[in-house]
Order: structure tokens, then C-alpha cells, then sequence
């Protein structure tokens, strides 16, 4: 091993920390109103979503298991797609985790704009998990659960309240009224 291939593993690793931290910084600003009511949720019950995120993680052991050893090319996609979808749940719910942790560190005064905390916010998490030993086992995996069994609320179908408004009068129509 050359300090070259080292250096690559080290830019590696920061590409994916800043592009990992973007993607949810983004994810947050975009859907507020999602986030913002799965955050609630993340307060009032987290082992319910710490469960949910779990039982996702167990289907996505399984999905990276059948994509490894599949022969068939249709196993191979659909599997694939199954590790895309989780992986979009898991953005989404890396919004609701760290909107939440920026709420916490508002008082402290890191990230004095809302954009600056969301940035310090995804940073902590993603360090966190790259921390060797305790971050790999232990950090990574339970945030990986909390931020699955989120993505589910921040996706889940709502019933938007749509506000039905009569068509305007045309000319014609009011000429002749």
C-alpha cells in the first residue's frame, strides 16, 4: 500500500461525508413539512421508528445477500432497486435526524444559520459513524434504524387539504349575464 492509495481512501471518504451531508441538508429544505411532522414523531416515539428502521434493516441484509449471490439477471434488478428505494427512505429520514439534532444544537449556538446548523448537524452524524470501533458497530447501525424507520414517515402518503375554487366567469359569459 502507497501513500498514493491512502490518500485516495482519504478523499474517498470525504466525497461521500460532503456528498452524504449535501444530499440531506437538501432533502430537509426541500420537504420542511414532512420533516417537521416525522420529527414530531421521532420525539413522542422513537422506539417506533427506532422498530420500523430495524425491520428495514433486516430486508436490507437480505436484499444485499440475494444481490451478491443472484445468477438470474431479474433477481440482480430487483434487488437493486430495493437497495435504491432504502436508500431514498434513508435520505429522507437523515432529514428528519438531523432537523432534529440542529433543534438541539440551536441553544448551544453552533450553526448560528439555519443552513450552517443543518451542515453541522449532518457533519456530527456522519462523524459520529465514522468513528472506528464504537461508531462502526454501534453509532452507524442505530442511526441507520432511526433514519429508516423516519424515511417511512417523511415518505408515507398523506391526504393533502386541496382547496377546490370555482372556474372564473369567461367574457362571453359575462356579457351575456
Amino acid at each position: 500500500m502507497t501513500i498514493g492509495d491512502i490518500l485516495a481512501v482519504i478523499a474517498a471518504v470525504i466525497v461521500v461525508l460532503w456528498t452524504l451531508s449535501s444530499v440531506s441538508v437538501v432533502t430537509t429544505l426541500i420537504a420542511v413539512g414532512r420533516v417537521s411532522s416525522a420529527q414530531k414523531l421521532l420525539v413522542e416515539k422513537p422506539l417506533f421508528l427506532i422498530g420500523r428502521g430495524a425491520a428495514l434493516v433486516v430486508l436490507a441484509i437480505i436484499s444485499i445477500i440475494t444481490f451478491h449471490q443472484a445468477t438470474f439477471p431479474p433477481e440482480k434488478i430487483i434487488s437493486g432497486l430495493l437497495l435504491v428505494a432504502l436508500s431514498v427512505v434513508g435520505v429522507c429520514g437523515s432529514a428528519v435526524l438531523i432537523s432534529f439534532i440542529r433543534e438541539r444544537l440551536k441553544g448551544t449556538g453552533a450553526g448560528s444559520s439555519t443552513l450552517h446548523g443543518l451542515y453541522c448537524s449532518a457533519l456530527l452524524c456522519l462523524g459520529a459513524s465514522l468513528t472506528p470501533i464504537i461508531g462502526w458497530f454501534l453509532i452507524a447501525p442505530s442511526l441507520l434504524a432511526v433514519c429508516l424507520g423516519a424515511g417511512t414517515i417523511v415518505l408515507k402518503p398523506t391526504q393533502m387539504d386541496v382547496e377546490i375554487s370555482v372556474p372564473a366567469r369567461t367574457t362571453s359569459e359575462a356579457l351575456l349575464s
